[in-house]
Formats: C-alpha cells, structure tokens, sequence
C-alpha cells in the first residue's frame, strides 16, 4: 500500500492537479495565484488536521495543568495566532519568536522577538521560560543536525529543571530530533498520563516530542546570571 498524503498535501496536491491538468485553469491561474490559493487553503484547513487539533484539546491544557506560566512559541505565522488567545485565557504569558521580520504581524503583541531561536543564550533581558513549544521549524528553517544541536542548547540555556519543551516535527522534512546529542544530554522525557513521550497521527507525517528540562544537567552560557535573565547580546523586541 502506498503511503497516506497528509491533509496539507492532499490541499497542495489538489490545487496543483486543477492548475495543471487543464490548460485553461492553469493560464487563468498563473503560479503567484496558484500559490496564494494553496496558502489560504492550507491555513483554512490547518485547524483540522490532527496534530493541531491534539495540540488544542490536549497539549495546551496539559501545559496549563502543569501550572506553566511562561511560554515561548517558536516560528510564527497567520496560523498560530489563535494559541496566543487559548493561553491568555488561562492567564499564561505568551512569548513568540521567529528569525523572518515579516512574520512579526503574526507574533504576540508586545512579546514577539525578531531573532534567531538557536542563539536565546545571547538575547538581553530575556526572561526563563517554563515551556517552549517548538513546532513545525525542523526541516523549515531550523536544517540539520549542527542547527538543531545549537537550538536545543539555546533552549537548555533558558530552561529551567523541569520546564517542557514540547517538539513537533514532519518525518518527510527532517531527521529523528532525539538522535540528536543535545537533547539527550539536556533532556528527558516528560512523564505524564495524559500524554505519551511521543505522540503519531495516522494518515499524517507529523510528531511531537513531550520532554522536560533534566535537573542533572545545567546550562549557563557566558553572561548568563543565576536569576535566569540573559545579559549579553541584544533582541528585537516587536
């Protein structure tokens, strides 16, 4: 049996067949077009997917339960928007950050930074976090093993013992993250009875990864003081 399109590409796949398999359409429809139908589909269809709907109904209220009340959001776009709201209902302080100026608009108000994730440790006055949700950025701007080992101790460097890190990731787009040494070495996995340690979604190419900041290992980059406030470096904040 061949392998299950996930929903997203089953949108793509859909607007290029039309595009393509008639002449007609694909002169009506020139590339710039086509993709800005298959964008608005994609963010149309997004809350549907699996993964996005485990995320609503069981990760963010796991992440609340836990009594987190700092969390980072990694990568930004129009899609995301309605997780900062969840969060902010639940009276938790959402931060965001993604290295493309462009995406700003789509970032918390008044939190978001325009930098790069991999380099937190250098960041100044950025705060601890108890949770960073790192979701749909390996093999999307975040690109092999050297980046995400990089990444994972930025991570580490603003995570105290304990906090979440909550991985998703495409199998199609990158390698297994927990082969990665960083995060074996800085990380855990979270033990939890509403969630598993890794959660699959059938007919979908997307995971997540549950863990936890490992009290056996400490992280504190130069500049970096004991209150967890970075001193070196600057953001932008948005």
């Amino acid at each position: 049996m061949g392998s299950i399109l996930p929903v997203a590409n089953r949108v793509r796949s859909a607007v290029h067949t039309v595009a393509t398999t008639f002449p007609r359409a694909k002169r009506m429809l020139p590339w710039p077009l086509r993709r800005a139908i298959s964008s608005a589909l994609y963010f149309w269809a997004l809350p549907s997917f699996p993964d996005r709907q485990y995320l609503v109904s069981t990760v963010i209220p796991m992440i609340q339960r836990r009594g987190k009340k700092r969390v980072l959001f990694v990568g930004c776009n129009k899609g995301n928007e309605g997780y900062w709201k969840l969060f902010a209902r639940r009276r938790v302080e959402v931060w965001s950050i993604d290295v493309d100026p462009t995406t700003a608009r789509w970032g918390v108000p008044g939190r978001h930074i325009t930098g790069d994730a991999s380099t937190l440790q250098a960041m100044q006055g950025l705060p601890e976090f108890d949770c960073i949700i790192f979701n749909g950025v390996l093999g999307y701007g975040i690109d092999g093993t050297e980046a995400a080992q990089r990444t994972f101790k930025s991570f580490a460097s603003v995570l105290a013992p304990n906090s979440l890190l909550v991985i998703g990731w495409n199998t199609d787009a990158t390698g297994d993250p927990r082969t990665v040494p960083a995060l074996r070495e800085m990380f855990e996995d979270l033990r939890d009875l509403s969630v598993p340690p890794r959660r699959s979604f059938k007919g979908s190419t997307h995971v997540y990864d549950f863990l936890v900041r490992s009290a056996a290992s400490s992280v504190l980059w130069p500049g970096q003081s004991a209150t967890g406030l970075l001193d070196l470096g600057a953001a932008v904040l948005a």
